[in-house]
């Protein structure tokens, strides 16, 4: 479980500041949040990302070999 952790936390196998956001057991979880020194994060999906696939960008430019005369 994801908990953020309000006080300092330190111990023989995990440590972390306040505000530090931990992965833990569930049964470390629950003690620690019943005790008030952590509480529980939020876990949301990540982000769904749109692509699109773009063609090409026009040139503006004539192929070499190839010139416009002006009439005049």
């Amino acid at each position: 479980m994801r908990i953020r952790l309000r006080t300092v936390l330190a111990g023989p196998d995990l440590a972390g500041q306040p505000g530090q956001v931990l992965d833990v057991d569930a049964a470390r979880a629950h003690a620690l949040l019943a005790g008030g020194f952590a509480s529980l994060v939020d876990v949301l999906p990540p982000p769904v990302v749109e692509t699109v696939d773009l063609a090409p960008p026009e040139t503006t430019e004539a192929p070499e070999g190839r010139h416009r005369r002006r009439r005049g």
